[in-house]
């Protein structure tokens, strides 16, 4: 009969982090399985959601802040940007390099004409080439910034 210390050190053992790593390269719906539960953790503590930036949003006369963390994407629209959120979608005047300069590090350009917040991202399809918002919505992501969406999402 086997104690219960002695199981303990057999599942140690058995799960070493070669193993592991060995597992997630072999098993890339694993790899986003737990991408998708560490993502909807760290929403559902509160983990980096807001970390108090604004961004500002000039449209005419009047200037809006809003906080970085509510953001999920923008879209460039000829000289336009329409930047969304969950509950509207705003139009202004600039430049992804301009927005770049402002932005904290988690927004990512992933396209020509799209930048996403990472932290509102629910999943990756490098087969399709689209990223789905936790909004329900999806971005596409091109060929040139391939390799840096995949830097943000392959563990």
């Amino acid at each position: 009969m086997t104690t219960q210390g002695e199981l303990n050190a057999l599942l140690r053992e058995t799960l070493r982090d070669k193993d592991v790593s060995k597992l997630l390269e072999s098993s890339p719906k694993l790899k986003q399985l737990i991408r998708q539960m560490y993502g909807e953790l760290r929403r559902l503590s509160g983990d980096g959601e807001d970390d108090g930036s604004v961004f500002p949003v000039k449209s005419g006369a009047e200037t809006r802040l809003l906080r970085t963390g509510d953001i999920y994407f923008f879209e460039a629209q000829g000289r336009k940007i329409a930047l969304r959120t969950k509950a509207q979608e705003l139009s202004f005047y600039s430049n992804f390099e301009q927005l770049l300069e402002q932005l904290p590090d988690w927004f990512l350009r992933c396209h020509r004409s799209y930048i996403v917040n990472t932290r509102k991202v629910r999943s990756v399809s490098f087969a399709e080439n689209i990223i789905a918002m936790d909004d329900g919505s999806s971005v596409p992501f091109s060929r040139t910034y391939r390799d840096a969406v995949r830097a943000v999402w392959d563990m």
